[in-house]
């Protein structure tokens, strides 16, 4: 299980508009933060797949994108891909819109779907 609450916000509201969220969700109860590779514009967080995520497998391969965060921590905001491998949430990547992204969990932040947000 997640612990992070940013991470699992993060997750659960890229997925939320998916055509297999409800098996993306379960996957969640199955996922463990291995760890986190931060970089000068952004931040990998790697999962470690507990036994039994297996049972939730969704549509095979997919990147989702255009999650948009928004915080005082980040100058111009940043943006969250999630990358799914096999129908199984592999790996997050978060990006800094300004090239500068904190080297710690931001605590305050809004999530909104890009590409909803664009649409309507």
């Amino acid at each position: 299980m997640i612990k992070s609450k940013y991470i699992k916000d993060i997750l659960e509201k890229i997925i939320e508009t998916e055509s297999d969220h409800d098996l993306l969700r379960s996957q969640l109860d199955y996922l463990e933060i291995k760890n986190y590779e931060y970089t000068w514009t952004g931040l990998f967080v790697h999962f470690e797949k507990k036994n039994g995520i297996e049972t939730f497998k969704g549509v095979d391969d997919k990147v989702l994108n255009g999650l948009i965060i928004k915080s005082q921590e980040l100058e111009l905001g940043a943006e969250a891909t999630l990358f799914i491998k096999g129908g199984l949430i592999d790996y997050l990547e978060i990006w800094s819109h300004s090239g500068n992204y904190p080297k710690h969990e931001i605590k305050e932040y809004k999530l909104t779907q890009g590409w909803i947000e664009k649409n309507n």
